[in-house]
């Protein structure tokens, strides 16, 4: 191979390319005209019209109230503090696609993009790389994810190989190499972006950039720390080359993307009681295919509510749990709930719940009143009063 000339010898050639830049409720509508039928609207749950000289919606009579919640007021509460809780997507955990670029590097050599992780892991969903090809034949190449004993050296064998795209561009963009599902970046370790090249050239580049800065919006919490780090130039090694990595000029100019790696356990955040019924209200969605232990779950009261049975995940609300108890709780009636270790409670990651004891529950009342029936219906003026029961 002829060495690039005039820089040292081996060293890549360094080229100056121009950068590419819930249901709805219903609502009574107009209408409702004497002598036709009176549609009847959908209520509020807790509240009914208001009388003439009312000056507010009147609770029915049996309405229940806590802590001055109503019970659906309560649940929507849990509902929407298990919701702000969840949801992890993958997002760009580092980048530097926008910073200025300061040329490409070809297929003549072999490639590796070190970065750096934080104290804790990641899951890898896949890398945007900069890159551009006019070769024809296309290149022959691997992109490989390494992880390294040092920042000047990844280890020889890789944790996993990306699929790439079936092409790629004509000029620098974008290219995408996806990691395979549930690819772990282990925390506080150099990783390396590897492009082993078999049969490539010039016509098909890696773009670069002159900065070791990080493009804004990156993650930056010291807990989950994704970095080029102070030394963080790409290395460079010949074609088929089992070793002798060279540390480079710049940095290629990658996107990485995943998302912090669930290592927290489910929290209960909250549990009503009804009649026979206990429903408990989960930080994260739980895992629909566990087997629960009913012999794990205490409710403890005066009178007794005897013993748990068939607890179930709601399949639609995966963060919502029921229990059915033995006997009935009065509407004054308090309690707590006990959850032993191995109760079977888990979120899809396999975090498991942790031993809980002396929980409160909050009775609601009893069970589910009936519907409200329709009493009356007149007209005031152009005002049509509906009132029930």
């Amino acid at each position: 191979m002829t060495n690039p000339s005039p820089v040292q010898a081996g060293t890549p050639r360094w080229r100056q390319r121009q950068p590419v830049l819930r249901p709805a409720e219903g609502r009574l509508s107009a209408g409702g005209l004497p002598g036709q039928p009176v549609p009847l609207p959908i209520q509020r749950r807790g509240l009914t019209p208001p009388r003439a000289g009312d000056a507010q919606p009147r609770r029915p009579r049996g309405a229940a109230m806590r802590g001055g919640l109503t019970a659906g007021a309560l649940v929507l509460a849990l509902l929407l503090a298990a919701g702000t809780a969840q949801a992890q997507t993958s997002a760009a955990l580092l980048s530097n696609t926008g910073q200025s670029s300061a040329g490409g590097v070809g297929f003549s050599y072999d490639y590796a993009q070190k970065f750096h992780t934080g104290s804790k892991a990641f899951t890898l969903t896949h890398v945007d790389l900069e890159m551009r090809s006019t070769a024809s034949p296309p290149p022959t190449y691997t992109v490989t994810i390494r992880e390294g004993p040092s920042s000047n050296r990844p280890n020889d064998t890789s944790l996993a190989t990306l699929t790439p795209p079936t092409s790629l561009p004509a000029s620098f963009g974008p290219v995408r190499f996806t990691a395979p599902s549930g690819l772990t970046l282990t925390g506080n370790r150099w990783h390396f972006i590897v492009v082993d090249v078999s049969a490539g050239d010039d016509n098909t580049e890696w773009q670069t950039t002159g900065s070791r800065a990080k493009d804004a919006g990156n993650v930056r919490s010291p807990r989950t720390r994704f970095d080029f780090d102070g030394s963080g130039t790409i290395l460079w090694r010949n074609q088929d080359n089992t070793g002798g990595w060279v540390i480079g000029e710049r940095v290629a100019k990658v996107a990485i993307y995943g998302s912090v790696r669930d290592t927290t356990s489910p929290t209960l955040l909250g549990g009503t009681l009804r009649g026979n019924t206990v429903k408990l209200y989960f930080s994260e969605d739980l895992d629909t295919s566990a087997t629960l232990d009913a012999t794990k779950f205490i409710v403890t009261s005066t009178p007794d509510l005897g013993a748990v049975s068939s607890p179930t995940i709601n399949s639609s609300e995966p963060n919502i749990v029921t229990l059915t108890l033995a006997n009935t709780a009065t509407t004054s009636q308090t309690a707590t709930l006990g959850v032993g270790t191995s109760s079977g409670l888990r979120d899809p990651a396999g975090n498991a719940l942790a031993a809980l004891s002396s929980f409160a529950l909050t009775n609601i009342g009893p069970s589910d009143p009936a519907a409200p029936t329709l009493s009356t219906a007149e007209f005031l003026g152009d005002t049509l009063m509906l009132t029930y029961n």
